[in-house]
């Protein structure tokens, strides 16, 4: 793979061209396909190489299985976040999700991520603060509820810190707000800068 990927893709595709003696239009989309993949895995391996260099890596919110861990089980991520020296946090779901974390609480969440790449969070950011009535009744609807917070469970599984803000969007959903979890994330970087973290939970 690192031979190939120092080879031009032009290159690649001319040296395949002059094998072939009569190549048709269908022997050339095939020499396209077939070295397509180079340009993919440079970027890969670039982002890789950042993400080992980086101070913190960020696991957004999102569908904890058809969201977040596809993100963990691409060839070469586990690793990286393993050898990465930067401190790995995770931004808690405000809810569950029907047929897929129905019951998990915010351990099992964290407990499902760290099994993947083989890493335990450093630390979790959490919505502080009760979800309205309304939206919880009406996500129920949808067998969606607020995640329970169990933190000796969380602090059993190696999580060093739990910081809590107000992090939901607005009356109507039932979302994380873009500008607060941001400011919220810059906490929680200077908190685990700190020669000694110190969280609110």
């Amino acid at each position: 793979t690192e031979v190939v990927l120092c080879v031009p893709t032009l290159i690649l595709i001319l040296a395949l061209r002059a094998i072939l003696e009569n190549p048709t239009i269908w022997h050339m989309m095939a020499i396209i396909g077939i070295t397509s993949w180079t340009s993919i895995a440079r970027l890969a391996r670039a982002e890789f190489l950042k993400l080992r260099e980086s101070d913190f890596v960020v696991l957004a919110p999102g569908d904890l299985y058809s969201s977040t861990i596809p993100n963990l089980l691409v060839e070469g991520m586990p690793e990286a976040l393993q050898s990465c020296a930067g401190k790995l946090i995770y931004v808690q779901n405000l809810m569950t999700r029907r047929g897929e974390t129905h019951g998990y609480s915010a351990s099992r969440h964290v407990a499902e991520i760290a099994h993947y790449p083989g890493r335990v969070p450093d630390a979790m950011l959490v919505h502080r603060g009760a979800i309205p009535a309304e939206l919880v009744e009406r996500y129920a609807a949808e067998e969606a509820h607020p995640i329970e917070l169990d933190l000796p469970a969380v602090r059993a599984l190696g999580v060093r810190g739990v910081e809590e803000a107000v992090l939901l969007s607005g009356p109507t959903l039932v979302r994380h707000d873009p500008a607060r979890t941001a400011e919220a994330l810059e906490l929680v970087f200077a908190r685990l800068a700190a020669p000694a973290p110190a969280f609110a939970r």
